[in-house]
């Protein structure tokens, strides 16, 4: 893992601000700016040592707070994370984030696709989702609280080399959140469980990307179920045990959400779809 400087570097806000004075930028002949030039040739070059027989397509899926204030027809949604054959930590991005669907009382659903060696497979890899708005880059901010102060705490990625089918794998995510310092003021004294309302919205994610996986039995054939049985294993294992990486792993425990509760929305989606028919079918 990284040592605690490069680790906690790029996680702070960054606002983008218009250069004080042009014309000393360092430039191309073409007037590019050399730095990012060398950046990108950089970051083309490591891509190259990707060999695509040698990778397997990851797609994350992930719900980003209305509090972002995301314009989806403006702004970014990029992964970025930590070390990984083809991409420098936290400097590359990982992942570039499309829109899909708008959930106004809870936040927009970004989905996107990247390729990943094998070699970070059965791994734990610490990433995050970015925002990067007109004046000013954002991580998302992950609530966890039994952490030392100052610990920077990341998303895990695992993919279990024995559940990737077909060269994919599905990175059910929940809510990307913004860091809000009374996010938790108003909860001590409504609720027993200090993380209900993260368990809340985790909830509505799970609900939104089930839905989404039942959707692929729209088509019956023997393609479709196996593609259904193989999303829904990769959701399971990433809902099931929600982990969060400090300087290690951690099982998150307290925010008291596995199997449990991963059935109950499994059963509530099952329910919904089986409503839907019977109404369809009364029409």
């Amino acid at each position: 893992m990284q040592g605690k400087e490069d680790y906690t570097k790029h996680h702070t806000e960054v606002k983008v601000e218009p250069s004080a004075n042009p014309a000393t930028d360092k430039q191309n002949g073409d007037g590019t700016d050399k730095q990012q030039t060398d950046k990108k040739e950089e970051q083309e070059a490591l891509r190259r040592e990707l060999d695509p027989a040698d990778c397997i397509t990851v797609y994350f899926h992930v719900i980003v707070s209305k509090f972002f204030h995301v314009n989806s027809k403006k702004d970014e949604v990029v992964v970025k994370g930590g070390e990984m054959k083809g991409y420098r930590a936290w400097t590359d991005v990982i992942c570039k984030m499309k829109f899909i669907q708008d959930y106004k009382n809870h936040g927009l659903l970004y989905e996107g696709q990247t390729q990943i060696s094998k070699d970070s497979l059965d791994k734990c890899i610490p990433y995050k989702y970015m925002i990067l708005q007109a004046n000013k880059t954002d991580f998302e901010y992950i609530y966890y609280l039994d952490m030392p102060n100052g610990t920077i705490v990341n998303r895990c990625l695992n993919i279990p080399s024995k559940c990737v089918q077909g060269k994919e794998w599905h990175q059910y995510d929940d809510v990307c959140m913004k860091h809000n310092t009374n996010f938790f003021s108003n909860l001590f004294g409504m609720f027993s469980n200090r993380y209900a309302k993260i368990a809340k919205e985790k909830v509505f994610a799970g609900e939104v990307m089930l839905s989404r996986i039942f959707s692929i039995l729209t088509t019956s054939d023997a393609n479709s179920v196996s593609s259904f049985f193989s999303h829904l294993h990769h959701f399971y294992h990433v809902y099931t045990r929600p982990r969060v990486m400090g300087y290690n792993v951690i099982e998150w425990k307290a925010l008291g959400f596995g199997t449990e509760q991963v059935i109950h929305i499994h059963n509530f989606c099952l329910r919904s779809l089986f409503d839907k028919a019977v109404d369809a079918k009364m029409d």
